[in-house]
């Protein structure tokens, strides 16, 4: 059985009387052909079912209506931050590839990598923290690199805040408001970068608070897991009797859930 040919864009521009180079401006931008000429092109590809060849006017273009976006996990801030990139991107009618790397590096510099053969317009890495040469090696060459939410000196555009800071002067505020016996640090996973800067932040501020006792630090990671931040927000449960508890939850979805965790646990469920 012999398979259909394909229709190309030279059958379309015959089909319309128009020449090849009409129908890919029209099919780049319908607005720069005249009106007439459009109709012509459009009903031609209605007809013929044609259907664009994106991967070779990638080529042509050196890039496709396309962005990546690479991040450590989909959970709570990174999940809620890749929902409104994509749907941002959807609104400029570009497609969004979301990967994810799980911490890795190697995983990392693959979907880079990746991405960059797939010639999309734009690449946003959340990364690991452990690529920083690989990163500044691909910016040489790729310059629609954007950092979210990290600091590293790769020498693109950043996006992000300050999370050493933040912890600091969350730290700080504890410290003079609350007669605490015990900080609960509740954190992500231990080897990611904004973990470390947390704890950074929460050490600094311990450090420089001289006029008065310290209280003990509990460092409790693999919080973005439901089941573990129970399991952590249990066991503090259990020892309520030996000091009262603070805890430093770095993401509002740490402090939502541990305060529905609490009130179970207070009413007895």
């Amino acid at each position: 059985m012999s398979q259909q040919k394909r229709t190309t864009i030279r059958d379309v521009a015959a089909r319309a009387e128009v020449s090849i180079s009409t129908v890919s401006r029209y099919l780049a931008d319908p607005a720069s052909v005249q009106p007439f000429l459009a109709y012509r092109i459009k009903d031609a590809i209605k007809e013929l079912e044609y259907v664009p060849n994106t991967f070779a006017r990638n080529l042509r273009r050196g890039s496709s209506m396309a962005v990546g976006v690479v991040v450590p996990n989909l959970e709570f801030f990174f999940g809620k931050s890749c929902r409104a990139i994509s749907d941002y991107f959807y609104n400029q009618n570009y497609v969004t590839f979301i990967c994810e790397s799980d911490n890795e590096a190697q995983k990392e510099q693959f979907f880079i990598q990746q991405l960059i053969e797939q010639q999309v317009a734009g690449i946003i890495v959340a990364t690991c923290g452990y690529n920083t040469i690989f990163l500044q090696q691909i910016h040489q060459k790729y310059k629609n690199l954007v950092m979210l939410d990290r600091g590293e000196n790769i020498g693109c555009d950043i996006v992000t805040e300050n999370h050493e800071e933040n912890a600091f002067r969350l730290t700080q505020f504890v410290l003079a408001n609350n007669q605490c016996d015990s900080l609960e640090l509740l954190l992500g996973k231990e080897a990611g970068v904004n973990t470390r800067l947390c704890i950074k932040g929460v050490e600094r501020a311990l450090a420089q608070a001289t006029d008065r006792p310290k209280p003990r630090v509990y460092i409790h990671y693999g919080c973005r897991r439901e089941d573990l931040l129970a399991e952590v927000v249990q066991q503090v449960h259990h020892r309520l009797d030996k000091g009262r508890p603070v805890f430093l939850g770095f993401e509002p979805d740490f402090v939502e859930q541990t305060v529905i965790i609490m009130n179970r646990l207070d009413a007895g469920m």
